[in-house]
C-alpha cells in the first residue's frame, strides 16, 4: 500500500518533537504538586476532551457514525499500546525520586526512537541496511548518553546509586518505549478512514484507567477538581494539556500516517538534547559544553539509521 506523504504532515512531526522536549521538564513540577494520579487523570481527560470536541465540530451530524465506524479491533491492535505508553512514561517519571532520577527515566524513555526504526522492520516489513541502522543505533545511543551526562548533577556513582534505591521507575520507562515504537508504526498499518477520532478516544481510555487505579486506591476522596495552584502552576498544567499533550500526540499521529516518518523518527533524537536543555533550565540544573558534542552525535546517528531503513509501505 502507498502512502502520500505531505510536508505539513512532517513538519506537525517536528512540532510534537519540540513540545514533547519540555514534556519531562513541566510534568515533573506539575506531578511534585498534584501528585502523579491527580496530575495525570486531568490532563488525560482534559486532552482526550478538547480533541474529542474539535472532532465533534469536525463530523457534526455524522458525528456518532463516525465513531462507530472505528473497527474494535483497532483498540487491541493499536490503542493498547498507547495507553501503554501514556501510563506506563508518566507512572515512571512520577516514581522518580530525585532530579537525578528524572534525567535516568528520560534516557530510557529516549529509546523510542529506536524502537520506532526496529518496529518499521518488523511491523511494516521495511528492508534494512544493517550496517548503517545498527551504527545509527549506537551512535545515537551514544549521544543521547552523553547529552544528559552534560548535566553536573547526572554521572556513573550517582546512576548506580539511583538505580539501586528504586528500579521500577526505570522498567516503567524503558516498556513505555517499547509501546511507544510499536504504537507509531501499528497507527500507520492499521489506518482508516476518519482515523484522527480514535486519538481522543485513547486519551480518554488512559484517563479512565489511572481513574480505576484510584478506585482501588480508595483515593476517590483525594481526586478535588480545584487546585491552589500559583499563577505560574496554571501556566504550566494547562501548557501541558494543550501543547505536549493534546497539540503534539494529535500531530505525531498525523506525522506517522501521512508524513515523512522516517525523516520525523529521525529528527526525534534530538529529543534528548532539546528536553536536557529545557530541563536544566527550567529545573535549575547547570548544563555543561559537552551537549554540544552529543549533538552532533545524536544527529550523525539520526542520518545513518534514516538511511540504513528502505520504507515499504
Amino acid at each position: 500500500m502507498a502512502f502520500k506523504e505531505k510536508p505539513s504532515s512532517t513538519l506537525m512531526g517536528f512540532l510534537a518533537i519540540i513540545f514533547w522536549s519540555s514534556t519531562i521538564a513541566f510534568s515533573r513540577n506539575i506531578i511534585q504538586v498534584m501528585g502523579v494520579l491527580n496530575s495525570g487523570f486531568f490532563i488525560f481527560f482534559v486532552s482526550g476532551s478538547l480533541l474529542l470536541t474539535v472532532e465533534f465540530f469536525k463530523y457534526k451530524k455524522s458525528f456518532i457514525t463516525t465513531i462507530r465506524s472505528i473497527p474494535f479491533e483497532y483498540f487491541f491492535k493499536v490503542g493498547l499500546f498507547f495507553v501503554s505508553y501514556m501510563v506506563l512514561f508518566y507512572f515512571a517519571l512520577g516514581g522518580a525520586n530525585s532530579k537525578e532520577a528524572v534525567l535516568v527515566v528520560g534516557l530510557l524513555n529516549y529509546l523510542w526512537p529506536a524502537f520506532c526504526f526496529i518496529f518499521s522492520i518488523i511491523i511494516l516489513k521495511n528492508r534494512s541496511r544493517k550496517l548503517l541502522l545498527i551504527t545509527g543505533i549506537l551512535i545515537s545511543f551514544a549521544g543521547t548518553a552523553l547529552a544528559l551526562s552534560g548535566t553536573n548533577t547526572f554521572n556513573y556513582i550517582l546512576l548506580k546509586k539511583s538505580i539501586g534505591q528504586n528500579i521500577f521507575p526505570y522498567l516503567l520507562a524503558f516498556f513505555a518505549a517499547i509501546s511507544w515504537g510499536a504504537y507509531s508504526n501499528l497507527t500507520r498499518k492499521h489506518q482508516f478512514k476518519n482515523d484522527t477520532i480514535a486519538l481522543p478516544l485513547l486519551f480518554l481510555i488512559s484517563s479512565l484507567f489511572i481513574f480505576i487505579i484510584i478506585l482501588l486506591n480508595g483515593d476517590i476522596k483525594n481526586l478535588n477538581f480545584i487546585f491552589k495552584l500559583s499563577p505560574s502552576q496554571y501556566f504550566q498544567f494547562i501548557y501541558l494539556i494543550l501543547f505536549p499533550s493534546t497539540l503534539s500526540y494529535f500531530f505525531w499521529d498525523r506525522a506517522m500516517k501521512k508524513g515523512d516518518k522516517n525523516l520525523v523518527v529521525s529528527f526525534s533524537y534530538l529529543i534528548p538534547l532539546l528536553s536536557t536543555l529545557t530541563t536544566g533550565f527550567v529545573l535549575g540544573i547547570k548544563i555543561s559544553s559537552s551537549i554540544g558534542f552529543a549533538a552532533l552525535l545524536i544527529i550523525i546517528g539520526a542520518i545513518f539509521c534514516n538511511k540504513g531503513v528502505i520504507e515499504e509501505m
